[in-house]
């Protein structure tokens, strides 16, 4: 697999968080709809949900050994997307049931503060670092927040000849 790909499917590996979210989804929706979406979510998805996806990668070194190996050192820019609304018979807001949840993700990946995340495990190569940037949140509709959480996923990939 090539690095970004490969990312990619150690994100989606490592991710274990669908309990806490489908608590709130309404009978019958648990195993209609995944929680992780790459890129969006889907017509009729059942809130809350989180989307994650890459920016463009950045090549930051190249180096060869002493056999055929080439490797590449990149960032991956990589973020998850929080998205949560009110919900009947629950007294938390929005905004409480997003942050919940963005500790949980934070603490899987990374940026909790006192609780060591994860760690990414790639097919080829490795990852160098899993580095929280920051964090925010804001209201996108009457009842609904979303909340982001940025990261930049350093790694050590082969690259052929």
């Amino acid at each position: 697999m090539s690095g970004s790909l490969d990312v990619h499917a150690a994100v989606v590996a490592a991710w274990n968080l669908d309990t806490p979210f489908q608590v709130y989804w309404p009978a019958g929706s648990i195993g209609a709809f995944p929680v992780l979406h790459d890129t969006e979510a889907g017509p009729a998805q059942p809130m809350p949900y989180c989307i994650f996806g890459f920016q463009a990668t950045n090549v930051i070194g190249r180096m060869s050994g002493t056999d055929t190996n080439r490797r590449e050192l990149r960032n991956v820019p990589l973020s998850f997307s929080i998205h949560t609304r009110t919900f009947s018979g629950v007294s938390k807001s929005a905004k409480k049931v997003a942050g919940e949840l963005v500790n949980l993700v934070m603490a899987l990946y990374g940026g909790h503060p006192s609780i060591v995340p994860a760690e990414l495990v790639l097919d080829m190569g490795g990852v160098l670092q899993l580095q929280y940037q920051n964090d925010y949140g804001g209201r996108t509709g009457d009842d609904e927040y979303s909340w982001m959480i940025n990261y930049l996923v350093q790694v050590d990939v082969p690259v052929a000849l």
